[in-house]
């Protein structure tokens, strides 16, 4: 302020106000146009004193410390310098009043109040106005993770097998080619019938009439049924089957003769002996129909049978029998599956439950069924349903968010159940990192007063030299710093992950609170260096996804996140990616890689907005237009790849 001041008091007393006034602006408006000149000729010539590379001073490069002893020993040689010694000890002696000297009062007064000179000046000028600046609040945006509880449900399911038979097939098992008998048949399903149904075919005193049957059966055990039903005789019958007497009529025993039994000498009568010592008349004047159910499928065999009927009559009499015969047909099987899963069924066709896993409970076996062997790889499974609940839970960082004040601002499914049905979200906040400012200030439309009463406009357009070349150079910087030469490709990311705990009071995904909040001091390096690039904007969020379930649901979740070294690497790689159709992948499986020189190259770097790239580094100084900035960016990149 005193050299001003000095300097100021100096030139008023040589040269008039106005014509100083004017050399002023003259010598300003030359220095502008000087330096405008020097940011478009970057000749060598354009230096003030430049002598080229080849000159004497470069001895120093080598041996620095040799500077100091050529400087002392110029010093009474050159000009310059023979002018400070002297003047040094032949200088003018001054004394200063600081309290009353005007210099030092007037810059006094300046000091402590300098609106009471500035009033002065601007008071003269009417051109001024009074406006207000605001500054706009700043904003962070963050997530939590709201989801439907998934809930474990089973329920079984049994096979059930019908055989579905034609009736021609049923005769017993026999095969009624082979039958042979001595006597009228039938067979009408299911009923083998052998004799005649009539009275009185057979006549005689005590006589015996023996019929026999023989047939073949394939296979015993497609033999569903073979059962003695119905006898009917006079006067006695003995019905035997493969030689096993199975009924003797009417009244039972273990054989059936004609006997001879001796009264006195000379005289015999002929019996009926049925039992050891059981004996009857041959007449019984009785027609018998009796109704039997005496299981004969014991007896049979396969192959060649045989059924053979004595009668014994006196006077007029007959026999016949009747079998009901059926047998196991070749199956056109019929499956059902029985289960106590309708309702399951029923939320998983709604879209409530996801497709079920099927453990087998009774595994692969051949079953006898209508006397059918059948094999099956399961007969018994238990399903396992897992369904969404009814209604969502949140993370307690979502409620922490809203009594902060934040606003949600979007919600987006991150999982989903069949049909459709979204089975967790992140809720997106916007939090108020920063309050909005006002100020007040005084616009004069770039002109200012001078002491006089005169003003002039210094008014002018911003170099735009500056935020051009800053944007240029943090380009190469970044994209030289993201380059790797061994594999081809440019802004490759980083993987990082940050963990929150349901159920219990850590949140390593937290943007604020480090080194403060319960449970931050049990996250990893890794979430403490996810945080720090999520601050630096350096970062594309992936997704989240639950890292530990157990039989209580999600205990907690993982968020993922692509993190790059620049900003100018995410916003290539984010706006990059929608061009050319590739996705980040899941949460558990995200894409960072970085992209190829040909993908690098088919980018449209028009469409792509740098804004943000330069919007820190020149929030301050006019910067290129998004248009400028892309052009530089891409003929840096383009120019840079092998």
């Amino acid at each position: 302020m005193l050299l001003l001041a000095f300097q100021g008091a100096g030139f008023a007393e040589s040269m008039p106000v106005p014509e100083a006034l004017e050399a002023g602006k003259a010598f300003g408006n030359d220095g502008r146009q000087q330096s405008q000149d020097l940011t478009v000729n970057q000749s060598a010539d354009t230096v003030p004193g430049y002598q080229g590379t080849d000159v004497p001073e470069t001895q120093y490069a080598d041996n620095p410390m040799a500077i100091e002893d050529t400087a002392r020993s110029q010093v009474n040689q050159n000009e310059t310098g023979a002018f400070i010694s002297e003047s040094a000890t032949s200088r003018p002696q001054f004394q200063f009043d600081k309290e009353n000297d005007p210099l030092f009062t007037r810059s006094a007064a300046i000091e402590e109040n300098p609106q009471s000179v500035a009033g002065n000046i601007t008071g003269e000028f009417s051109g001024c106005q009074s406006s207000t600046i605001t500054t706009p609040p700043q904003y962070s945006e963050e997530t939590c993770v709201e989801w439907r509880e998934s809930q474990q449900y089973t329920c079984q399911e049994t096979l059930q097998l019908s055989c579905n038979r034609p009736i021609e097939c049923d005769a017993g098992g026999i095969l009624m080619g082979s039958l042979n008998t001595d006597m009228q048949w039938n067979y009408t399903y299911p009923t083998l019938t052998l004799g005649a149904n009539a009275d009185n075919i057979w006549s005689g005193y005590c006589a015996v009439f023996d019929r026999q049957t023989t047939f073949t059966i394939e296979d015993i055990n497609k033999v569903k049924e073979f059962t003695l039903i119905q006898a009917g005789f006079d006067d006695w019958i003995k019905i035997e089957v493969n030689g096993n007497p199975v009924y003797i009529g009417p009244y039972g025993g273990d054989r059936l003769e004609v006997v001879d039994t001796v009264l006195f000498s000379g005289f015999s009568i002929k019996q009926v002996q049925y039992g050891p010592s059981n004996y009857g008349g041959c007449e019984l004047s009785t027609s018998w129909n009796q109704a039997l159910d005496i299981d004969i499928k014991p007896f049979l065999q396969t192959g060649i049978n045989t059924i053979d009927m004595r009668v014994v009559v006196a006077g007029g009499g007959e026999g016949w029998m009747k079998f009901r015969a059926t047998q196991y047909c070749d199956c056109e099987w019929s499956e059902t599956w029985s289960n106590d899963c309708g309702a399951l069924e029923t939320q998983l066709a709604n879209g409530i439950c996801a497709q079920p896993t099927r453990t087998c409970l009774e595994p692969a076996e051949t079953r006898l069924i209508d006397g059918i062997e059948v094999y099956r790889d399961c007969w018994r499974y238990e399903k396992n349903y897992e369904c969404a609940a009814p209604s969502t839970t949140e993370e307690d960082y979502c409620a922490e968010l809203r009594n902060r004040g934040c606003t949600q601002i979007g919600s987006r499914c991150t999982g989903t159940l069949a049909n459709n049905l979204c089975e967790s979200y992140e809720q997106t906040y916007q939090c108020e990192t920063s309050a909005g400012t006002s100020q007040e200030i005084m616009d004069c439309s770039g002109q200012t007063m001078c002491m006089d009463g005169g003003c002039f406009d210094t008014s002018y357009e911003p170099s735009q030299d500056f935020g051009v070349a800053a944007a240029n150079l943090g380009a190469i910087s970044d994209a030289a710093a993201d380059f790797d030469v061994d594999a081809n490709i440019i802004f490759r990311g980083d993987d990082l992950r940050c963990s929150k705990a349901i159920l219990g009071f850590s949140n390593c995904c937290k943007l604020d609170g480090w080194g403060q909040d319960i449970g931050l001091d049990q996250c990893s390096s890794n979430e403490q260096r996810l945080a720090l690039a999520r601050q630096a904007s350096l970062c594309h969020y992936v997704g989240s996804y639950c890292s530990n379930k157990t039989i209580f649901g999600c205990t907690s979740r993982k968020e993922t996140h692509c993190c790059f070294k620049s900003k100018l690497a995410r916003i290539i790689q984010e706006q990059g990616r929608t061009q050319l159709g590739m996705g980040w992948g899941s949460a558990k499986n995200p894409q960072c890689d970085g992209l190829t020189i040909e993908q690098l190259q088919s980018l449209d770097f028009s469409q792509i907005d740098f804004s943000e790239f330069y919007a820190d580094a020149f929030d301050k100084a006019n910067g290129p237009s998004s248009g400028e900035l892309q052009g530089l960016i891409e003929n840096y990149i383009q120019q840079s790849l092998p």
